[in-house]
C-alpha cells in the first residue's frame, strides 16, 4: 500500500475552501488507481510517485491544477489527449458551479461529475453547445 503524507493533509487543510473537496477527491482517485503510489511534497505542493513522478495537484485562489508528469505513458494517446481533459481542470466554470452548492451533499456530487467531465475533455456546459 503507498504512503501517505501528512504534509499534503495539511497542504489540503489550508487550501481554499472550494479546493478541499477536489484535492481530496484526486487523491482518493489516484491512490485508488495506483494503491502503491507514495505521496510527498515537492515545490511546495503534493506530488504522487510510482516509478518516478507520476502526477502532482495544486489549488490557488481562484482554481485548482491537476497534471501528469508521464503523460505518454500513463494515457492512451498520450499528451495530446490527455492536454484536452486537463486543460478544463480547476476552470472557473466548475469552480462556481460546485461552490454555489448549499449543501455538502450537494457539492460533493458536483466534484464527482465534474471530474468525470473533465477526463472527458467536455467543458462545464457541453451539454449546450
Amino acid at each position: 500500500m503507498g504512503r501517505k503524507e501528512p504534509r499534503i493533509d495539511a497542504y489540503i487543510a489550508d487550501s481554499a475552501e472550494f479546493a478541499k473537496p477536489i484535492l481530496r477527491e484526486l487523491r482518493s482517485i489516484v491512490h485508488e488507481a495506483c494503491p502503491e503510489v507514495e505521496e510527498t511534497m515537492k515545490w511546495s505542493f503534493p506530488h504522487f510517485m510510482y516509478e518516478g513522478m507520476l502526477c502532482s495537484m495544486a489549488s490557488f485562489k481562484e482554481h485548482c491544477a491537476f497534471g501528469f508528469w508521464r503523460e505518454k505513458e500513463i494515457v492512451p494517446g498520450g499528451a495530446a489527449r490527455n492536454a484536452e481533459a486537463t486543460g478544463h481542470l480547476g476552470r472557473r466554470e466548475y469552480v462556481e458551479w460546485i461552490t454555489e452548492a448549499r449543501r455538502e451533499e450537494t457539492r460533493d456530487r458536483r466534484v464527482a461529475q465534474a471530474l468525470e467531465w473533465m477526463a472527458e475533455g467536455k467543458p462545464r456546459n457541453w451539454k449546450y453547445m
